[in-house]
């Protein structure tokens, strides 16, 4: 059994429709998926480790999304600058209405010894919790339990300045997507783990 992970849940793009009858993107339609070029990497790694598959050897793919908990990368700076009491609290770029999908890094680890004792059928799994939280919600939750309770929309050039500050992050905090992580549409939400 190989097993490869990658940080490829963000690694989508979502095409047109109505917010209101896009229920979330779906494992099954990996295949399909059209990544931003910043992520075209991921997509090209993860088909490759898919393409070794044989008979007597599986391949499978577990893509988490921003992963939080245990070092968080991407929101580093933001509990920092929580964790420093920074009285005039946490900027938010933009509106910060776009979904995060998240997954725990002990849920992730969860999700990697199942696949690996009890493996699933498909080789494609999204890994995200079933909580929508937006930018604006999680950059909040910071500041309130660590912090100082304050998180400012930041607009022009001072939300282009914090974004700035670091490019990989900006493009994980701007994404947005929404997976369908019901038990029929999703392997990791059907293998019966406790969140």
């Amino acid at each position: 059994t190989l097993f490869r992970r990658c940080a490829a849940a963000l690694a989508q793009c979502r095409q047109g429709g109505e917010e209101e009858e896009f229920g979330g993107f779906r494992e099954e339609n990996y295949t399909s998926r059209r990544p931003n070029i910043k992520f075209q990497d991921f997509k090209t790694l993860e088909t490759k480790a898919m393409s070794i598959a044989r008979e007597n050897l599986k391949a499978f793919v577990v893509a988490p999304g921003l992963l939080y908990g245990r070092g968080e990368d991407q929101l580093h700076s933001f509990f920092k600058q929580s964790w420093l009491c920074d009285k005039s609290g946490l900027g938010i770029p933009g509106n910060g209405d776009n979904v995060l999908p998240m997954m725990h890094v002990r849920d992730l680890a969860s999700v990697v010894a199942k696949v690996l004792d009890s493996p699933p059928e498909t080789p494609y799994m999204v890994a995200v919790d079933k909580a929508r939280n937006t930018l604006s919600q999680v950059i909040k939750a910071i500041s309130e339990r660590l912090g100082a309770g304050k998180a400012t929309n930041l607009q022009g050039e001072a939300a282009q300045q914090l974004l700035l500050d670091d490019p990989t992050t900006a493009l994980v905090l701007q994404t947005n997507l929404v997976f369908d992580t019901s038990e029929d549409a999703s392997a990791v939400h059907g293998m019966g783990l406790e969140w």
